[in-house]
């Protein structure tokens, strides 16, 4: 799935919750402030244990939410897998950018669980399904993949898996298409009692439009280094960011002892989004630490690489 971040490349990346677009766009999801449960279906696939759910839960709430929340919790002995969706109506060649808030109530005691963000074509499975769904994840929470337990914020900010929160519609003749949103919640226990306990909250789904990158003008661009994908990698891995002002920028990669290993771009850039892909063939396995530097701000991610 190497270079799905192209999907938002093709858009500008905004603040979300500064710019007016995002504030005052419409939300196509219907129900998401999670207070109504009559908007969304809700089924159980592949599971060993039953959990328990909850709309228009207010006994806490994740930092950027407000309100009744989703609250998804059970004591799993050896498995549970749910699904949150609804369809929505897409148009070809738009883009659409996804927000929510989420929390683990259980403060970081929970492990081996994920709460995907997915849009797909494909309808999703009846109720006691055996099998498992699949789609276009735009953004995660996933243990297995270093995030998620004793999160208290936002998927866009804090996701570990997927390319991001910007998802394009291909093109196509259709005046619009069907998707169907989905969140997806499970956790893994195997024969060891945990406490499954998260909420889910303010999801929304707004048009960006057909603007494209050489639209640059019309909207807000910010400094940012989005989780390479896939991570963990083997060989090569896709890592996509953005700047903000004309300044010199610098992509550089350390490993875990804090040794430099490798330098992609050292150069000017104008403000824009870039993607570059990095080909760890020559290293060892283990952790590594690729920098974004422009000017006088800098972000790090942490990336895996195994063989």
């Amino acid at each position: 799935m190497k270079g799905n971040c192209k999907k938002w490349l093709s858009v500008i990346w905004v603040f979300p919750f500064l710019t007016a677009t995002v504030l005052t766009a419409q939300n196509l999801l219907v129900g998401g402030n999670m207070e109504d449960a009559s908007a969304w279906n809700v089924h159980l696939l592949d599971s060993e244990d039953y959990p328990d759910y909850e709309f228009n839960y207010d006994a806490d709430v994740a930092s950027y939410g407000e309100g009744g929340s989703l609250n998804v919790y059970c004591e799993v002995v050896y498995s549970s897998n749910m699904i949150f969706w609804q369809p929505v109506q897409l148009i070809p060649g738009e883009s659409y950018e996804f927000t929510g808030a989420f929390k683990d109530l259980t403060g970081g005691a929970l492990q081996n669980f994920w709460c995907e963000v997915l849009l797909s074509t494909e309808e999703p499975p009846p109720p006691d399904s055996a099998s498992d769904y699949g789609g276009d994840v735009l953004v995660a929470f996933n243990t297995w993949d270093g995030c998620g337990a004793g999160i208290d914020g936002t998927f866009q900010d804090e996701f570990c898996k997927g390319p991001g929160p910007v998802f394009t519609v291909p093109d196509s003749e259709a005046a619009e298409e069907t998707y169907y949103f989905v969140v997806n919640v499970g956790v893994w226990a195997g024969g060891t009692p945990i406490m499954f306990d998260i909420i889910v909250d303010e999801l929304s789904l707004v048009s960006l439009g057909g603007s494209g990158i050489a639209d640059h003008d019309a909207v807000i661009r910010g400094f940012e280094l989005y989780q390479n994908y896939p991570n963990p990698f083997n060989p090569e891995t896709t890592i996509c960011f953005s700047v903000r002002e004309n300044t010199r920028v610098s992509l550089r990669f350390f490993n875990s002892l804090g040794q430099e290993v490798a330098t992609l771009i050292d150069e000017m850039k104008q403000p824009g989004a870039y993607q570059v892909n990095w080909n760890a063939a020559e290293f060892r396995s283990g952790s590594y630490i690729c920098r974004l530097s422009a000017g006088d701000e800098v972000i790090s991610r942490k990336m895996a690489l195994v063989k």
